[in-house]
């Protein structure tokens, strides 16, 4: 699930990140999808702040699979 690539031409990370004990919480799991786009860094970012169940992380990596970044301004990676 976590991992690198590139997607409509631009390159990408997939990150999942747990923290035991946070100022706001208990415990926090988050799961990062950031880009590296031509004009800026994009981040989508999927956070509980329980205990969360690997059926739900994979539910939510499936979901930001199919979240990408697009360019109208570039042929090839217009948006939808």
């Amino acid at each position: 699930m976590p991992g690198k690539g590139r997607e409509n031409g631009y390159e990408f990370g997939l990150f999942l990140t747990s923290c035991t004990t946070t100022p706001a919480s208990k415990s926090e799991t988050v799961l990062t999808k950031a880009w590296l786009g031509n004009d800026s860094t994009y981040f989508v970012i999927k956070s509980w702040r329980s205990k969360v169940g690997k059926a739900e992380i994979v539910k939510w990596a499936r979901y930001l699979s199919g979240v990408k970044v697009c360019d109208s301004r570039i042929e090839g990676r217009k948006c939808p």
